[in-house]
């Protein structure tokens, strides 16, 4: 990777990113059960509206999510957004994908993990996530992932 600061967040399915500045942006929703449509509405229309143009799924929900992710964008006409589901990948794959298939070429991507607390697939991704930047940057340092207060 070109920035060895990686702008990465973990957070729970109720966040709230209106705060946040627009500027490309990458989305992982990781759930283990399905998520009502009340809760995801709200969370994809402010990840769109801070950028977010690709939204990937995975985790025992992945279909059901990205279905509800793509019926929330075409249902607001938010037509520019990229939805892609990774049900049956591994974590090494699937966080591969995140960081280097989100937006290739790309210099300043933010990266949005949004999880369900109850989600047994968070810590592994996280683990694959680490040993990537560790192995592109040289760093050891996790302290570019930062776990915002879960709502949900």
């Amino acid at each position: 990777m070109d920035n060895p600061f990686i702008d990465i967040s973990v957070s729970g399915f109720g966040a709230d990113f209106k705060e946040e500045i627009v500027k490309p942006t990458a989305s992982i929703l990781i759930s283990d059960e399905p998520i009502l449509i009340e809760i995801l509405k709200p969370l994809i229309q402010n990840l769109y509206s801070i950028g977010c143009r690709h939204f990937m799924t995975w985790g025992d929900s992945a279909e059901t999510l990205h279905d509800l992710v793509d019926e929330v964008l075409e249902g607001k006409c938010l037509l520019e957004g990229v939805t892609t589901s990774h049900d049956g990948e591994s974590a090494n794959e699937v966080a591969w994908f995140f960081l280097k298939a989100t937006f290739p070429g790309e210099n300043e991507v933010r990266y949005r993990i949004i999880a369900s607390k109850k989600s047994n697939w968070l810590t592994e991704f996280l683990g694959e996530l680490k040993t990537i930047v560790k192995t592109e940057t040289g760093s050891a340092s996790v302290a570019w992932i930062s776990e915002a207060p879960s709502r949900d």
